[in-house]
């Protein structure tokens, strides 16, 4: 049956005459490229979707970073905060803290507390703001979800009204959350001195989170989000110092000290991959340029970036390929900072290197 098919197409290709044959072999060259011209348009629109649906997934990877990375650095100061504030400890205890906190904002110069919110002993050579205090008895209320309050009195004898004022501002901004719910004060009509009864809350946390451990923080791979330490860092013309951060694995600050200065971060990544670092940087004054190399090699990868010297925070993405096997670490620098200029300033924070492919 084909065969008589294709004798019936024969015996009508021959019966066509020259021209005829020439408008069909063009007829049918413009339906191939027609059919070739519509499938790479559809190839190159799916590419591009994919384009745009990397791109979209590696903001929301990044996003993601620096959210769980704010989430660790909230976490660990209200574990800081917290931890003055611990419900497990009894009524007496509560009490015991309130009162030296009392006693210590009463002094000319308060003295510091220690990690555990107990005040470092130091003499108090320049006396108080206000004397012989007396605080009355206490008890626990509970407050809201969460937390319970500590209330108490606490009664001043009269003294010179510019100290109880301050006193009191100091009971206000007191790291162990107190609160001043109510005053009374009183004068004698032929004094200039003033007392006071005041009634104070102080608020207690039912829990502490915990400061996340350096494996949550950063990943002991050299894959992962990086923290950022200045005593990590190998410098050359450049100080290095710890930066605040918004997050808890810290930023650092690189100064140029020379016209020409390079500060770089070492990692140790498995070879013969590559991988994308991502990071935040605002630089001013001076030229900055981020790169990534080897540690062995002064050479530098290809793809450095320049980076705007206007103050702002930008991120930047530079891909690289580490050379090797994957079975075998080697020590990259990353990143690489080329500072030129005398005084120029660079902040670097959230940085992050994800494995993309191996080769």
């Amino acid at each position: 049956m084909i065969a008589s098919v294709l004798q019936k197409l024969f015996g009508l290709w021959q019966g066509l005459s020259d021209r005829e044959k020439r408008l069909a072999k063009l007829t049918a060259a413009a339906l191939v490229v027609m059919a070739a011209l519509t499938v790479y348009q559809r190839a190159m629109a799916r590419m591009d979707d994919l384009d745009q649906t990397i791109m979209r997934l590696e903001e929301d990877l990044v996003s993601y970073t620096s959210q769980i990375a704010h989430r660790e650095l909230v976490e660990s100061q209200y574990a800081e905060v917290a931890a003055q504030h611990s419900s497990a400890w009894t009524e007496a205890e509560i009490h015991d803290r309130l009162r030296q906190e009392i006693y210590r904002l009463a002094s000319h110069t308060p003295p510091p507390l220690d990690e555990n919110g107990i005040p470092v002993k130091d003499p108090n050579s320049e006396g108080n703001l206000v004397e012989g205090i007396s605080l009355g008895k206490g008890n626990m209320a509970e407050g809201g979800k969460g937390y319970r309050e500590y209330r108490i009195n606490v009664r001043i004898p009269a003294s010179p009204l510019p100290n109880l004022v301050e006193f009191m501002e100091r009971l206000q901004q007191s790291p162990q959350s107190l609160r001043i719910d109510a005053v009374e004060l009183n004068r004698s009509p032929e004094g200039d001195l003033v007392g006071a009864s005041v009634d104070i809350t102080r608020i207690v946390a039912d829990g502490a989170s915990t400061r996340p451990s350096e494996q949550e923080e950063a990943a002991p791979s050299g894959v992962g989000r990086i923290a950022l330490k200045a005593s990590e860092w190998q410098a050359a013309g450049a100080g290095v110092r710890d930066a605040p951060a918004d997050t808890a694995l810290g930023a650092v600050e690189i100064a140029g000290e020379a016209d020409e200065a390079m500060a770089f971060l070492t990692r140790s990544l498995p070879g013969g991959t590559v991988y994308e670092m991502i990071i935040d940087l605002a630089a001013a004054q001076g030229e900055v340029t981020l790169a990534v190399g080897l540690e062995s090699e002064e050479v530098l990868f290809e793809g450095a970036r320049q980076v705007t010297a206007d103050g702002s925070i930008y991120r930047a993405q530079v891909q690289f390929t580490v050379p090797g096997q994957p079975d075998l670490n080697v020590k990259v620098k990353c990143p690489v900072l080329q500072i030129r200029g005398m005084g120029a300033l660079v902040h670097v924070a959230n940085v992050l290197i994800r494995k993309v492919a191996e080769v």
